[in-house]
């Protein structure tokens, strides 16, 4: 077993290129080197430490669990308190997140460490020069129970990008009044033609929510033309599960001034980092805002949206992936006018901001190694004002769904309470409420594993 062990490890790590291995990696390799491993338990679960022979003397260490890997120029267990100590050109990879750093305190018990000058980046955030406070938790799944990791920024700067932080946010769950049901007001767009307006909304009663059955916001607005206009909009959803094993939910949505809605969402299957579902949604729309005629969008009739999902892990380790999404548009500005909606059900920023590509993709993942097949669609449904048809010339435009011809384009200024903003930078500083990981002084903190 050890034997196969080493022999895979130098499968995987002796034959890359010096080119490719600049990069996470604190060394280069162009042949196999030699290793020495060690095994050794902790808790219940098996350990292994590599530690490579390079010829610029640099002796990097490997400690990989089964939940847990770290790498870093030197790694150093102590079996008295537990705790794994890696210094320089520290890597920690939790599951599918891969951290760097210069310094890593990890206590085995706690499932609880500390990683300085950290290096964290992702589709949705990038963290710089902080420290990030590492959590083993346990979640209780449908199945059975599976690990899970917590990372909280101690000490840092924090940069999101497509992950958006909300400004000012009402969320509709606390507007809940009964089981299954809840009703809200929310945001109603009102365009007046080439005259840009505000429109602020205030909360109302929001502090007797949990009290009492009912609220009330409104959202005073300013025009030229209309002067102050009161600007509020009544939803009432409904959601019931249509069957345990179907993980289903049923929707019934009713909209002053626009009709009635009806939708449903199916999870037929669920991995760790994300649903498959089917998703499908259909209104018979009215317009019955006091508009004029010369500013009004055509939006009545059937407006709908189907779209779906996919995402499954397979084969022995889980090596392969299979992602597929998509999704179709009765009108380009579906999205944009049911986005509060859509979120309150579950949809994230990213699900609706981003991927409007139909796509097919299959990856193999390796330790060291990635390989990747995608295939995508463009989808007809973009803003004209966004990809200008001279430089974009597969974009269709249809002029009936949203006119920019004469003075039929309006201007407007939103402020409402689900706006949001990407592309913030926070610096965070809350290392007094983490108490670092405790090793008693009487033990020292530089023996190794024997």
């Amino acid at each position: 077993m050890v034997g196969l062990l080493v022999s895979l490890f130098l499968a995987l790590f002796g034959r890359i290129e010096a080119a490719e291995a600049a990069g996470p990696f604190p060394f280069t390799l162009g042949t196999p080197v030699p290793a020495e491993m060690e095994r050794f338990e902790i808790g219940d679960q098996s350990y292994y430490t590599f530690t490579l022979s390079t010829e610029n003397g640099i002796r990097p260490s490997i400690l990989y669990g089964t939940s847990a890997g770290f790498m870093a120029d030197r790694i150093v267990y102590n079996s008295f308190s537990r705790q794994i100590t890696a210094v320089g050109n520290v890597r920690v990879t939790l599951g599918p997140q891969v951290m760097y750093g210069d310094h890593l305190e990890y206590d085995t018990e706690m499932g609880r460490g500390m990683l300085t000058n950290a290096d964290l980046r992702s589709d949705e955030i990038s963290v710089s020069g902080g420290k990030i406070d590492i959590r083993e938790i346990v979640v209780q799944d449908d199945d059975d129970l599976q690990e899970r990791w917590n990372f909280e920024v101690v000490d840092g700067s924090v940069t999101t990008s497509g992950f958006t932080i909300p400004l000012y946010h009402v969320d509709a769950e606390f507007l809940r009044l009964v089981p299954k049901i809840r009703a809200w007001l929310y945001s109603a767009s009102y365009h007046v033609t080439n005259i840009p307006y505000l429109y602020v909304p205030f909360p109302y009663l929001t502090r007797s929510l949990r009290k009492e059955p009912f609220a009330y916001v409104f959202e005073p607005g300013y025009s030229d033309e209309k002067g102050f206009i009161l600007l509020n909009r009544f939803h009432f959803h409904y959601q019931d599960e249509i069957h345990p094993l179907a993980r289903g939910t049923a929707y019934v949505d009713g909209y002053t001034h626009q009709g009635v809605g009806v939708g449903g969402k199916w999870n037929y299957l669920r991995e760790p980092e994300a649903d498959s579902y089917l998703y499908g949604y259909y209104i018979d729309q009215q317009n019955d805002f006091d508009e004029k005629p010369d500013a009004r969008v055509n939006t009545e009739g059937s407006r709908g949206k189907i779209a779906f999902q996919h995402f499954q892990r397979f084969g022995k380790d889980k090596e392969w992936t299979v992602t597929a999404k998509g999704r179709r548009l009765s009108d380009p500005d579906f999205d944009e006018d049911y986005d509060d909606e859509e979120r309150t059900r579950g949809f994230t920023e990213n699900d609706l901001e981003t991927d409007r590509d139909a796509f097919v993709n299959v990856a193999r993942r390796g330790r060291n190694s990635n390989m990747r097949a995608i295939y995508k669609e463009r989808l007809e449904d973009f803003n004209i004002n966004e990809y200008p048809e001279d430089e974009r010339q597969e974009v269709v435009y249809d002029s009936k769904l949203r006119p920019f011809q004469g003075t039929d384009i309006y201007h407007r200024f939103d402020f409402s309470a689900g706006h949001y903003k990407s592309h913030q930078t926070t610096s965070i500083n809350n290392i007094d409420r983490i108490q670092p990981p405790s090793v008693s002084e009487n033990l020292d903190a530089d023996i190794e594993q024997e």
